[in-house]
Order: structure tokens, then sequence, then C-alpha cells
């Protein structure tokens, strides 16, 4: 006997390959002759720009670039001096399951960067990295139903799924160019010490087909005026960008992923200000609830049948989490602090716990003794999240950021109090 069933083809994206990779990078530097020989390494930083990510059948290679602001107090004193240097970065995954063409979304992180003196004209940079990386391709779910005029002598049992599978990969390219200015009571900017940029995801919503971006580049330059002394510039660059909603709607759930693929800084002649421009990319991963009618079971009392199935996991539920928490320290830095010019905090990759997640945070501090000599020095801590999934639901994190970070000099140490927020959803899966 012969039973035709209906079958509902669902279009999705299909994860082929996920991979994760953390890499040690080093590069040895040679002083210009044009600068003066390192006496007392100050602090070091950059941050990672991705520049492409090539896959073909079997292999996905990404490359990166991690330009690098050596800080440094000269051998005979005076101002403080940067060093430039450049470290290439070249990251290859190799699998049989990763296929040509696929929709790549990819995830980099500066977990340590640190420099060591060799000699006063030579110095060594060494950092490590981490890649996260996922591929998908275009599919299709076949949901089984039960037949439209079924046979009385064959019982079957069916029910409607209502699932969210992946619908939708991309990514958008784009540039922000910004101009700062500075104070007119202060002596003009002689030059760029050390600087950094985060992009910061605030608000995303529909508007028919389309998906509006917003958010906020929000950079920081370490700068050192013509009178010799070091200070901050802070600028504040919105930005907007309309994605084409191709596969996916309103009440879609996404995955953001924001990343710098070039950054340039410069002054002004007259060191009265300057201008910036940064080259970004949002890649994004969109899930859509979906649905149709699912056969379960079957059976007969008139004939003999061998039903076949297939077990398989649907993401049938997704409760969107906020967690927030506050870090509060007394930081005892090496030598009192005087002035506060600078503080960062970098989150590090969320591990899961039984009773929630935790998060590594990597603060940078920049400060001015009461001689007025520049330090900087970095600290690590851990942030826990408590929240407990019920039964058959993940945690994913869509994204952390520092909401407030303040540090303020009082009685020789510092005071920080980290606002740290984590977006995530949980999400619910059932064979």
């Amino acid at each position: 006997m012969l039973v035709n069933l209906t079958e509902t083809p669902i279009e999705c994206r299909t994860l082929c390959w996920s991979g994760t990779v953390t890499r040690e990078e080093s590069q040895e530097s040679v002083v210009p002759d044009t600068m003066p020989d390192v006496g007392e390494l100050i602090h070091t930083g950059g941050a990672v720009l991705i520049r492409s990510k090539d896959v073909v059948q079997g292999k996905l290679r990404i490359e990166a670039n991690l330009p690098v602001k050596l800080i440094y107090r000269p051998e005979e004193g005076g101002a403080p001096q940067c060093l430039d240097l450049s470290i290439p970065v070249y990251l290859s995954f190799e699998d049989e399951s990763i296929v040509d063409q696929a929709a790549c979304v990819t995830e980099l992180r500066l977990l340590a960067l640190e420099s060591r003196l060799l000699n006063p004209r030579k110095v060594s940079v060494r950092a490590e990295l981490q890649c996260r990386a996922w591929c998908y391709v275009p599919g299709t779910i076949l949901l089984s139903g039960a037949p439209e005029c079924p046979d009385t002598a064959v019982q079957l049992r069916s029910r409607e799924l209502r699932f969210w599978p992946v619908c939708a990969v991309g990514e958008k390219t784009f540039a922000l160019t910004d101009e700062f200015h500075s104070t007119e009571d202060r002596p003009p900017l002689g030059s760029i010490l050390c600087q950094d940029t985060e992009l910061c995801l605030e608000e995303s919503r529909f508007t028919g087909t389309k998906l509006i971006l917003r958010g906020t580049a929000k950079t920081s330059l370490l700068c050192c005026d013509q009178a010799g002394e070091p200070r901050e510039v802070r600028v504040e660059t919105g930005f907007s960008q309309i994605l084409e909603a191709e596969g996916f709607g309103e009440g879609a759930e996404l995955r953001l992923i924001p990343l710098l693929s070039g950054a340039y800084y410069a002054l002004d002649e007259d060191g009265m200000g300057g201008n910036l421009e940064l080259h970004c990319v949002i890649q994004y991963e969109a899930r859509s609830e979906r649905g149709g009618n699912c056969l379960t079971d079957a059976y007969s009392n008139r004939f003999p049948i061998r039903p076949t199935a297939e077990t398989r996991e649907f993401c049938t539920a997704i409760r969107p989490v906020e967690l927030r928490e506050t870090l509060r320290e007394r930081w005892t830095t090496e030598r009192p602090a005087e002035e506060i010019l600078h503080c960062r905090a970098e989150p590090g990759e969320a591990q899961p716990e039984p009773d929630g997640v935790s998060v590594p945070l990597r603060l940078s501090l920049c400060y001015l003794t009461a001689e007025g000599a520049l330090r900087m020095e970095t600290r690590s801590y851990r942030i826990h999240f408590a929240c407990t999934p019920e039964a058959g639901e993940r945690l994913e994190l869509r994204g952390l950021q520092v909401q407030e970070l303040n540090a303020t000099a009082a009685s020789g140490t510092v005071e920080l109090r980290a606002a740290v927020e984590a977006r995530g959803v949980l999400l619910k899966y059932e064979t």
C-alpha cells in the first residue's frame, strides 16, 4: 500500500562548518634613526582590522592586520614618543565540510598585546588573537505531513511545528569620516601617541523590507601637544545604515557583529584639530519564525508497515535576555595617580557556567603622576552574569558592551566603576 505524504519546503541557511582558532603573532622592530633611544616602554596598543575572507572548497582563509602603537619614554628624557609598526595576520581553516562560496561570519578578538625592550634601538611585540568563524550554505528543510486524503487503514499522527531557522546571512560595508578640534585654551596638538575606536550598535528596526541600523563609533586619541604634555581627545561619530531584509523581516532575531577593516587618523598642520576615516563592516545572521505540518508517527491494524523516521533538532523558541553587572574596584597603581587621562575596558570571550556566563574584562588605564610622568597599566578582571536557562534552552550572547566607565584618582589610588551589559537570547531546542 502506498501513501503519499504532503511536503512543506522551508528555505533557510544551513551551518555547514564552524571553528575557533587562537593564534600568537610576534614581530621585532628597529627604532628609526630619526627617533631617540628607548629608555622605558610605557604602553603598547593596537586593534585588529579585518582585510578579507576567502572561502573555497575545503578551506577558509582570513586575512587581517594589527597596527600597533608603542609609547616609550626616551632614554635621555623629554616628551613621550610613539613607534608605529604593523603585524600581518593570516588565519587558515581546512575542513572538507567547508563549501565553496559559503557565506562566512567571523569574529576577531585581540586577547593580549605586550612588548619587550631588547635594547635601546630594538623592541619585540607579541600579540595573541582569537578568531571564530561560521560558514552557511543555502538549504531546504522538508517537513513531511499527513496526506490530504488519508487512507483510513493507516493512522497518522502529526502536529503543527513552529521553529526558528537561520534564514539570511550577509554583511554591509561602509565608511565614516569625521573631524575633531582642539580646545583653544590648550597648546596645539603635536602627535598621536595612541588611538582606539569602538563600534557600538545601539538600535535596529524594520521599515517595510529594510532593516535600519544605528550606532556610534567611539574614538579615543591620546595625543602629545606641542608643549610636550599628553592629553586625550574623544570623538563620537554617529552612523546609520540600511540593509535589504532579504529572507527575513520584522520580528526576526539578529546576531550583529561589527568589525573595523580600516582606521586612519591625522592631525592638521596647525595642530588645532584633525580628521579620521573609518572603514567598517557589519555582519549579520537572521533567524525568522517558520512552520508547517509535521508527521510524527504512523501505524496500521490492517497492514504491516515499517515507518522510518529522521531525528532532527529544531530551535522552537527564542527569549531575549539583558544581563547587567557593575564592577567596582579600587586600583592601586604602581605610582600614585594624580590625573586620569584615559581608561578603556575590553570584554573578552564569554565562558558558559552552570548558573550563567562569565566574561573576562581587560582594563587599560592611562594617568599622570604628581611629577607629570605619563604611565599606563593594564589589569584583567572577570564578571559573572547570573542566568539559569530552563530545560532545553541554550544561552547565546549577542553582544557585550561597557555602558559606563568611570576612573577617578583618589588618595593615591584609582576608583573604578564599569557597568557591563550583555545582550543575549535563550534558544529552546526540541527534537
